[in-house]
């Protein structure tokens, strides 16, 4: 009986070591990152921490002395002409670009300045122009001035803010006899032209040239300017070369101005207004 419960014991221990073993379930992995943990998202707007970024310019280069903001104010300004240095006067307006530009040439002889530059730059401004005033070589000789003027012109023409299309050159006594050569010799450069005054040598010669002048002209000269030279015959002679040539010119004679006609021009005063309305009606 011992030796038969013996085998029966030893039969149940080696049926147990055959049973299969229970598996442990596999782990389960997570389809989302814990919370503690978040996952890292790059927008798609944001560049890479290697790309550098890339300036894209919105507007053309401007040339280096114009401001690339307009400041209305009156500046003074240095151009070149050939070898000289020469200085002017700049007068910005307020508004938004691009404007219409005036260049005014001074009288006098040599370093006496015939007119008012400083001041009809600042008018020129007020009236809603770029207003520019270039001080010729200090020389009794006309000889380069016309350059200084075209240069003048060339100036003007460079800033970046200005309208070419509405341009105008204005002078008065020898500034208005260069004035009136600048428009034979640059004549699409102007839309309209103002001379007051203009000297009574040298204009003689030039008067064959009215023909060339394309934009249309204010001529204006006081009832009493014959006191230095006479500036009443020297206006008259050019608004007849004018007429002759078929140009378009309108011709005031002013009141008669203290004692010397002439002098009317040295300030910018009651005559202004017919200037103001010609540019305003021609730029």
């Amino acid at each position: 009986m011992q030796r038969i419960a013996l085998l029966l014991t030893l039969a149940i221990l080696l049926a147990g070591c055959r049973a299969p073993r229970r598996q442990r379930p596999a782990p389960t992995l997570p389809t989302e990152a814990p919370a503690e943990s978040p996952a890292l998202t790059v927008p798609q707007d944001t560049p890479s921490p290697t790309a550098l970024p890339v300036a894209t310019p919105t507007q053309e280069p401007r040339p280096e002395h114009t401001p690339v903001r307009v400041t209305p104010g009156s500046y003074e300004v240095v151009y070149r002409t050939g070898e000289y240095e020469l200085k002017g006067y700049l007068c910005l307006p307020k508004g938004e670009p691009p404007f219409p530009a005036v260049i005014y040439n001074h009288g006098g002889l040599g370093d006496q300045i015939g007119g008012a530059p400083a001041e009809t730059c600042e008018a020129l401004a007020e009236a809603g122009f770029v207003g520019f005033s270039p001080l010729r070589r200090p020389t009794m000789s006309m000889e380069g001035h016309l350059d200084d003027v075209l240069a003048g012109v060339d100036y003007v023409k460079d800033l970046g803010y200005v309208d070419l299309d509405r341009l105008a050159i204005m002078g008065f006594s020898r500034g208005g006899l260069l004035t009136f050569m600048a428009g034979t010799v640059a004549p699409d450069d102007f839309k309209a032209i103002v001379i007051m005054a203009p000297a009574v040598k040298i204009l003689e010669g030039y008067l064959a040239e009215a023909g060339k002048i394309s934009a249309p002209v204010l001529l204006l000269v006081s009832e009493n300017d014959n006191v230095q030279q006479n500036h009443i015959r020297s206006s008259q002679e050019l608004n007849q070369a004018l007429l002759s040539a078929e140009k378009q010119v309108e011709f005031l004679i002013l009141p008669p101005y203290q004692d010397d006609g002439h002098m009317i021009f040295f300030e910018v005063g009651e005559y202004w207004k017919y200037v103001s309305q010609f540019l305003q009606e021609h730029l």
